[in-house]
């Protein structure tokens, strides 16, 4: 069988499953259940609001980190802010 590369201008939830489903049927084969579940580390202030923090999954125990939000005000390596 012949292969093509094809762009699609606005990929869709369907293309991004036909990438994923030959990986994750590989490693489900290579190394089991991959026992996906999500992960939320929020990031709350002294009211309570949660203000950013970490969202991702853990896969196989390893944690795959999607969005890191750290307000502006906390970056630059303080535990305080200014």
């Amino acid at each position: 069988m012949a292969l093509r590369l094809t762009i699609p201008e606005s990929p869709s939830e369907t293309d991004r499953d036909a990438v994923i489903a030959p990986l994750r049927a590989y490693n489900i084969r290579q190394a089991g259940d991959p026992r996906i579940r999500p992960v939320a580390i929020l990031l709350t202030d002294e009211g309570g609001d949660h203000v950013g923090g970490l969202w991702g999954k853990l896969v196989y125990d390893w944690l795959f980190v999607e969005l890191l939000a750290v307000p502006e005000e906390y970056r630059g390596g303080t535990t305080a802010p200014p």
